[in-house]
């Protein structure tokens, strides 16, 4: 993805572990999931990230956890944590998906994919500015900052919301 997508999207930045996570592309659910994608599958962190994302009118997300073919369901726990094959096509493409993603939301707050984030800021008025902020002091004490994938989502992005 050296070129500029044809529509707009974000990406989402977020920690996860396989054994929290509900909901997966796999390959036996790729063909369902281009028709359509069960919402009361995904956990409040990912369904705080499509509504933030529809809210600002932006039709896509991407998120590893679905566009990665992940693990199998054949391969119970003993197989890859990712599809070999997909992985493999989309990794290439992940500097790319970061630079050119309208903004990526860093979910740094939830301790875990149950948790909302956006609920956090409904409460608090709207900043009167914006300002830049330094990434390894905005990430210290989270789990981004101790995982070396997420971090380099967060150094590749040009635009990052962080919540």
């Amino acid at each position: 993805m050296d070129h500029a997508p044809r529509e707009p999207f974000d990406v989402l930045s977020y920690c996860w572990r396989s054994t929290e996570l509900n909901y997966t592309t796999t390959v036996s659910r790729l063909e369902s999931h281009k028709q359509q994608l069960p919402w009361d599958q995904f956990q409040k962190t990912l369904q705080d990230a499509i509504e933030f994302t529809q809210n600002l009118g932006i039709p896509y997300l991407w998120f590893d956890a679905l566009c990665i073919v992940q693990r199998s369901e054949q391969d119970g726990d003993a197989g890859p944590v990712v599809d070999k094959a997909d992985w493999a096509e989309e990794a290439v493409k992940m500097a790319g998906l970061y630079r050119h993603a309208c903004v990526t939301i860093a979910a740094l707050s939830p301790r875990s994919l149950n948790e909302e984030f956006l609920e956090l800021i409904t409460e608090t008025s709207p900043p009167s500015s914006l300002e830049r902020h330094d990434l390894f002091e905005t990430t210290q004490n989270t789990p981004h900052a101790s995982r070396g994938w997420t971090f380099l989502e967060l150094l590749l992005s040009t635009r990052i919301l962080y919540f």
